[in-house]
């Protein structure tokens, strides 16, 4: 799905007629875009709800300890237990969006990564000597 809506954007992108939510969400591609976009959700939302009953329970899926019995805390531990100076936590929607970022980003992060590797060793043959 992630790849999908990668397309689908670019595809919007370039459609400038679409440019406009109404009329986008009545084609097959503003369809695609919600359905995709629901699925990325709700894979984001069932991360965020089992890493919230692990920290009420104090075990993760794996029997590791989980939560402030821990040193360190992962970065979804200190979404959801971090509070605002009124005691307030973080929203649902604002985890699940940071949730969303820190799951599906990375996917290019690492293709430009392996890009530029493979690049740089094409335009270095001694060091691509080296590697092999």
């Amino acid at each position: 799905s992630v790849y999908a809506l990668a397309d689908l954007v670019v595809k919007r992108f370039f459609q400038p007629w679409f440019h406009n939510d109404w009329l986008y969400f009545l084609t097959p591609n503003g369809r695609s875009f919600k359905k995709h976009c629901k699925v990325v959700h709700d894979v984001a939302e069932d991360v965020i709800n089992k890493r919230k009953e692990a920290l009420a329970s104090g075990v993760g899926p794996n029997h590791e300890e989980v939560g402030k019995k821990r040193r360190c805390l992962d970065f979804l531990d200190i979404l959801l237990t971090a509070k605002d100076e009124n005691g307030e936590g973080l929203k649902a929607h604002e985890i699940r969006d940071e949730v969303d970022t820190f799951l599906f980003e990375g996917h290019d992060t690492t293709a430009s990564a392996i890009s530029w590797t493979m690049y740089a060793l094409a335009e270095h043959p001694g060091i691509q000597a080296e590697c092999q």
